[in-house]
């Protein structure tokens, strides 16, 4: 399965966050796909750990555009290895007035 190879490559913590949201589509299959057309999410687990979410996932395997593509792994696992998890420690709310 292409997906458990793309997520071999993470740290194991983070394969288990990203395992996780892969394997919550089964109870999402009844559902209609979430439509995107991006590896982008604003649920909570995608802003949390700019991770492949279950959404993410779902569209992937069983809606019409593939969005997890060679490209959209290679961002993924890149900004991991990058900043490692300094990526989740910078994160920050900013909050701008209009």
């Amino acid at each position: 399965m292409p997906i458990l190879a793309e997520i071999h490559k993470f740290p194991y913590s983070v394969q288990r966050l990203i395992a996780d949201e892969a394997l919550a589509v089964l109870g999402r299959i009844e559902k209609e796909t979430p439509g995107l057309d991006v590896a982008d999410c604003h649920c909570r687990f995608f802003k949390r750990y700019l991770r492949p979410c279950r959404h993410i996932f779902h569209e992937d395997i069983y809606g019409v555009a593939k969005i997890l593509t060679a490209e959209a792994w290679r961002n993924f696992q890149e900004m991991f290895a990058e900043a490692g998890y300094q990526v989740y420690e910078h994160r920050e709310l900013v909050e701008e007035r209009e």
